[in-house]
C-alpha cells in the first residue's frame, strides 16, 4: 500500500455495519482532530506565559521541539491509533496530518485573542505557532480513539518487549497530556523554591506510591492486558518504579521546552523541580497505562 492514494468521491468505505462515503469519513476525521486539538490545548493558548515563553525560547530548541513532536506523534498514533480502519491508516502520514491540523488551530485560536497582528515580526509569529502546534498536535493525535468512536475498546494480543514498549509510550503519552497545562506556568518553580529537603523526599515517595495504587490497587480499569508481564515491567513495582522514571524524564522534557531549564542549570537547581512537576506526571503516566 502507497503512503498516499486518490480516491474518487463516490468511493465508500465500511465502517461497523455501515458503509459511508470515503471523503465524509476523512472529513470526520480531520474535524475531531481539529476539535481534540483545541480540547487539549486550549488552556495554554490564553496564557501569557504560553506566549511570552515562545518568545524566550531560542530557534533552533523550537525547531528541534517541532522534530521531536512528530516522533512523539508517531509514537502516540502507533498506540492509540487517527484512524481506526487499518487500511487507511500510516503513522507516519498520520503524524503529518495532526501536527498540521494542529498549526491550523493554533493559528486560528491566536489571531481571534489577538496574540498574532500585523504588528508581531514574523520570527514571532512562527515561534508562537510552532510551540503552540506542538501541543495542539498532540491533541489531534488524542481525538481519534480517546475522544471518538471506533475500535479503541478492542486490546491487541501482545506479550514480552511489545507490552513493555506499549507501556512505556502509554505512559509517556499520558504524563505529558495530563501535565501540559501546568508545565508552562511558573508555579512549579516556586513551589520547588519554597519547600524543604524533607518536604521533596516525601514528594519523590508518594508520587511512587501514588504511581503503584493508581494502577494496581485502586482498581480504575478491568482492561485483561493490565495483567501481562513485559520482560522489564514484570512486576507491579518495577512497572511502577519505571513509570515513575519515565514521568520524570517528560517533566525534565517539558521544563526543558519551556525554557527553565538547559545544560547550564545547576543539578540542585533543576531536580527539585523535576521532581515537583513529576508529582503531576506520575498522575498522568499512571491513567495513561489505563487508558491507551
Amino acid at each position: 500500500m502507497s503512503l498516499l492514494s486518490i480516491s474518487t468521491l463516490d468511493t465508500f468505505i465500511q465502517e461497523g455495519e455501515k458503509n459511508r462515503l470515503l471523503y465524509r469519513v476523512e472529513m470526520t476525521d480531520a474535524l475531531r482532530a481539529f476539535c481534540g486539538a483545541l480540547f487539549v490545548a486550549l488552556p495554554l493558548h490564553m496564557t501569557a506565559e504560553m506566549w511570552e515563553r515562545a518568545r524566550a525560547i531560542p530557534s533552533w530548541d523550537i525547531a528541534i521541539v517541532l522534530v521531536l513532536a512528530f516522533f512523539a506523534n508517531v509514537g502516540y498514533n502507533s498506540v492509540s491509533g487517527f484512524k481506526h480502519h487499518k487500511s487507511r491508516s500510516s503513522i507516519w502520514f498520520d503524524a503529518v496530518s495532526c501536527l498540521g491540523i494542529g498549526l491550523v488551530a493554533s493559528l486560528l485560536t491566536m489571531l481571534l485573542i489577538d496574540q498574532i497582528t500585523i504588528q508581531i515580526p514574523f520570527p514571532i509569529v512562527l515561534k508562537l505557532l510552532a510551540l503552540q502546534s506542538v501541543l495542539t498536535g498532540f491533541g489531534a493525535s488524542l481525538a481519534k480513539n480517546q475522544l471518538g468512536g471506533g475500535d479503541a475498546g478492542e486490546e491487541e494480543e501482545i506479550s514480552g518487549y511489545a507490552v513493555d514498549y506499549k507501556r512505556f509510550l502509554s505512559g509517556s503519552l499520558g504524563a505529558l497530556l495530563y501535565s501540559l497545562n501546568i508545565a508552562p506556568t511558573i508555579e512549579t518553580i516556586q513551589i520547588s523554591s519554597s519547600i524543604n529537603g524533607f518536604q521533596l523526599i516525601v514528594i519523590v515517595l508518594y508520587s511512587l506510591l501514588l504511581s503503584y495504587l493508581f494502577v494496581f490497587v485502586a482498581n480504575f480499569s478491568t482492561k485483561s492486558s493490565l495483567a501481562k508481564k513485559g520482560r522489564i515491567m514484570d512486576s507491579a513495582w518495577s512497572e511502577s518504579l519505571i513509570s515513575y522514571l519515565i514521568a520524570l524524564l517528560v517533566s525534565a522534557g517539558l521544563l526543558w521546552l519551556f525554557g527553565y531549564i538547559d545544560l547550564a542549570t545547576p543539578l540542585s537547581v533543576s531536580l527539585p523541580w523535576i521532581a515537583v512537576l513529576g508529582y503531576v506526571t506520575t498522575m498522568g503516566s499512571s491513567a495513561g497505562r489505563l487508558i491507551f
